[in-house]
């Protein structure tokens, strides 16, 4: 089945059941974007006014696993 989140953004899970997938997706973006800006030996990147350090990113992914 799939539900839709307040964005609209189709999100396919069981009823009543955790977002399993975009917390695996989030996890593996910010985990991969991190090693790519860490091999840039780039400290960290923003995104309009929110800044994020290396160390941030891979906290963010490592809670989204452990969680």
């Amino acid at each position: 089945m799939l539900n839709l989140i307040v964005g609209g953004l189709i999100i396919p899970k069981p009823d009543n059941g955790p977002l399993l997938q975009y917390s695996a997706t989030a996890s593996f973006l910010s985990k991969l974007y991190s090693d790519y800006i860490g091999h840039l030996k780039i400290s960290g990147a923003s995104c309009e006014t929110d800044e994020f350090s290396v160390a941030m990113l891979r906290d963010f992914a490592s809670s989204q696993v452990n969680s």
